[in-house]
């Protein structure tokens, strides 16, 4: 049985680390802008469905990832400078509506170009399995393990270590301080759902050689994001990390010793506990603290 456990744990870590990247493209977005964005989950999908056409078309794995990964760094930025930026002077509840219309637009834009057929990308590290304290884990999973703690560690050097990480820092925190002393709002804006779109398409291109790619994956990635970010206290970027470490382990652990038709509830069910204990999400600040 503790094998098992252990086996299921690892496994869910594994997934978690997925959802943890997109919880916390959605918490930077939220600390900067103060919308949630549902958008986010396409960026996922960019990054699987870029990752495979370009092996598709024999680029290499390190060209294949890199044109992934630029393509949605540029949807981001087009996001926000066409769409985003216009409309900051609208309700947060508009710009919500506008993000969830921007995910149905670009999972629409991608069913005309990828089609609604599910596509295989090769395993970054072949297919073998390794063996760790008695579970077995395929090499994919261990690459996710890898990929996001050095994404992890990545962004925070960028954000404590660089001049444009402190001020988006600065921004996220305070942005009318941040404003007094001269910095642009637009302009970190752009860093931040530049940013964002990275971290999606990262998780996106990490998941697909464990699963099956395509054009409409980004919206359970969305949501799963979305829910962890909440479990962990979207206004927190380790707290994100957190609630989708903890989304994952625990669909893992329902789906192993349960059955996998109940793991979303399960889910669901733990996001309104933890929302009825603490509304901020167990890391995220209080109502009082952020006023």
């Amino acid at each position: 049985m503790l094998a098992l456990l252990w086996q299921i744990l690892l496994t869910g870590l594994g997934t978690g680390a997925i959802y943890a990247l997109l919880a916390t493209g959605f918490s930077l977005i939220y600390k900067e802008t103060g919308i949630i964005n549902f958008a986010q989950g396409e960026f996922a999908m960019i990054g699987a469905m870029g990752l495979w056409t370009g092996e598709s078309r024999g680029w290499g794995l390190p060209w294949a990832l890199a044109s992934a990964l630029v393509a949605a760094i540029v949807v981001g930025l087009l996001i926000a400078r066409l769409v985003m930026y216009p409309a900051r002077q609208a309700k947060p509840l508009t710009l919500i509506f506008i993000t969830l219309g921007l995910d149905t637009a670009l999972r629409g834009l991608a069913t005309l170009i990828w089609g609604v057929n599910p596509v295989a990308v090769n395993p970054f590290w072949g297919s073998g399995s390794v063996h760790l304290a008695g579970a077995v884990l395929s090499r994919q999973y261990l690459g996710i393990f890898g990929g996001a703690i050095l994404l992890a560690g990545l962004l925070y050097l960028f954000l404590e270590r660089t001049m444009v990480g402190r001020g988006m820092t600065a921004a996220m925190d305070n942005p009318v301080a941040a404003q007094l002393f001269g910095m642009d709002p637009f302009k970190f804006s752009l860093y931040t759902w530049g940013l964002a779109a990275l971290i999606g398409a990262a998780g996106g291109a990490l998941l697909a050689p464990i699963t099956t790619a395509n054009a409409n994956m980004g919206l359970n990635l969305g949501l799963s994001g979305f829910v962890g970010a909440i479990i962990g206290g979207i206004d927190s970027l380790p707290g994100a990390a957190l609630g989708g470490l903890l989304l994952g382990v625990i669909n893992a652990v329902t789906s192993g010793f349960i059955s996998s038709a109940w793991a979303d509830g399960i889910s669901y069910l733990v996001l309104f506990m933890v929302l009825l204990v603490r509304p901020q999400g167990l890391l995220g600040q209080s109502v009082d603290h952020r006023v």
